[in-house]
């Protein structure tokens, strides 16, 4: 029998030939997140393809938040993009739960909105249109990719020639007074992590901190200085369990050199040391 990852290249494949036989035919597809959720994605778009022949976007986050989170949880997701993350934790923490998707780029936001719609979920999602950082205000935000995402606060590679636009900004300190504590806060916003978690050091982190964290992290950054502020705030890399293999869980390796196979960016996951 093919290996699943074959026939989803295949799939790709046959796609990618389609949309270029009828350029003018509809890409605008409705994605199963594992049968869970139902996701709007576009097949322009690089990750909504993927997403929408896999049923499945990063099957390691998957994978970790389908082990973590529970009936009522409440969850942040940082650079929800159009909310591949944000409606499967919403899946997963129910009507009781609540999770708060931040994502400043216009049409990405407006998709999840739409996609929040369709599963009928306004009552447990809410979307926050503006990028979280360390001041209050706003910032320029470099765009890249029709669906933004690959856009940053931060001067990228490959943004060169991209459009820069102003942005509404907010820091997680500035919430602390409209939520509890997260038991999931993910981050993914294109090599700005650290501004992320510096909005959160004066309230957010002391606080309600939440007991995991996934962040993104990029070739182009600096390991050492993010696991620096994570410790600092109290947290540890994950080394084993909830059901991540241990090439998932580089994140001890990674003050080595956690790009060495190649690979141009990692999802880290760490635990409050509360947790062990």
């Amino acid at each position: 029998m093919p290996h699943w990852r074959d026939l989803n290249a295949r799939s790709l494949y046959w796609m990618g030939r389609y949309l270029d036989r009828f350029p003018g035919a509809s890409t605008s597809r409705v994605a199963s997140l594992g049968g869970k959720a139902r996701l709007l994605v576009d097949l322009h778009d690089p990750d909504g393809k993927r997403t929408y022949v896999s049923g499945c976007y990063e099957p390691q986050v998957t994978t970790f938040a389908t082990h973590i989170l529970r009936e009522g949880d409440l969850v942040l997701d940082v650079g929800a993009n159009i909310g591949a993350h944000a409606l499967l934790f919403g899946a997963l923490v129910g009507g009781a739960g609540h999770v708060h998707a931040f994502e400043p780029h216009p049409p990405a936001a407006a998709l999840l909105r739409s996609s929040i719609a369709l599963n009928g979920w306004g009552d447990r999602l809410t979307v926050h249109q503006a990028a979280l950082s360390d001041a209050e205000g706003t910032a320029n935000f470099q765009l890249s990719g029709a669906l933004g995402n690959m856009s940053s606060l931060i001067e990228l590679p490959w943004c060169n020639d991209a459009l820069v636009t102003q942005i509404q900004t907010r820091t997680l300190d500035a919430l602390v007074d409209d939520l509890r504590a997260p038991r999931l806060m993910k981050v993914d916003v294109e090599g700005a992590e650290c501004l992320v978690l510096a909005g959160g050091k004066r309230r957010f982190f002391p606080e309600i901190p939440p007991e995991y964290l996934i962040v993104e992290f990029w070739s182009y950054g600096d390991p050492a200085a993010l696991f620096d502020i994570v410790c600092d705030f109290g947290y540890r890399p994950i080394r084993s369990g909830y059901g991540l293999s241990e090439s998932d869980l580089i994140a001890p390796r990674c003050m080595a050199d956690p790009f060495e196979d190649g690979f141009e960016f990692r999802n880290l996951f760490f635990e409050a040391f509360s947790k062990r």
